[in-house]
């Protein structure tokens, strides 16, 4: 058997939402709830290792934060998994982001989810006390800032590429998707 490695899972089933307008749709339809499922998936295709990410997408951030434990759980579990944190620049999620960065120093944890699909943006002066935060743990507990790209708005490479300019000195990113997403497909 061939082994592979995945470097972005998700784990978390989230609930529908009428986006753009439509109908109510699940965005992640192959979304696992359990962390049972889970293994069995990386079972079935041969996954070796796999960084586990709260799955996230609807506009409401506490879903997704509500996924840290688990993913952390995961992570406790099984030794081919890594736990990602979701974290949050917005002020708004200044809270849920303080604790979730309680996590950070757990077994397992290797990187911290960031986003600005849910709003904020790498240059919004509101969003700076957050990155920095957020910048400072990573910095702190050696581990990767797992950061989500899409084509536009805020989320665009050339906004994010401001993280790079200001952070990637001494602190690890990971770039991801350049362009993916789900929304495309759901609208």
């Amino acid at each position: 058997m061939r082994w592979t490695n995945d470097a972005h899972r998700h784990l978390g089933v989230l609930p529908a939402y009428p986006f753009y307008g439509g109908p109510p749709v699940a965005p992640a339809v192959g979304s696992r709830a359990t962390i049972g499922e889970l293994l069995s998936d990386l079972d079935r295709e041969g996954t070796e290792r796999a960084l586990v990410i709260p799955n996230y997408g609807v506009p409401d951030p506490a879903i997704a934060f509500s996924f840290n434990e688990l993913c952390v759980e995961a992570a406790n579990k099984d030794d081919r998994i890594s736990a990602a944190l979701w974290v949050s620049p917005r002020a708004e999620d200044a809270d849920r982001t303080e604790e979730a960065l309680k996590l950070a120093g757990e077994e397992g944890v290797r990187a911290l989810k960031l986003s600005f699909l849910l709003g904020g943006r790498a240059s919004d002066p509101a969003c700076k006390p957050q990155l920095d935060r957020i910048l400072a743990t990573a910095r702190e507990h050696d581990l990767v800032v797992h950061v989500h790209t899409s084509p536009g708005a805020a989320s665009d490479i050339d906004e994010v590429g401001k993280l790079v300019d200001t952070y990637a000195d001494d602190v690890k990113l990971h770039l991801v998707h350049f362009g993916g997403g789900m929304s495309g497909h759901i609208k």
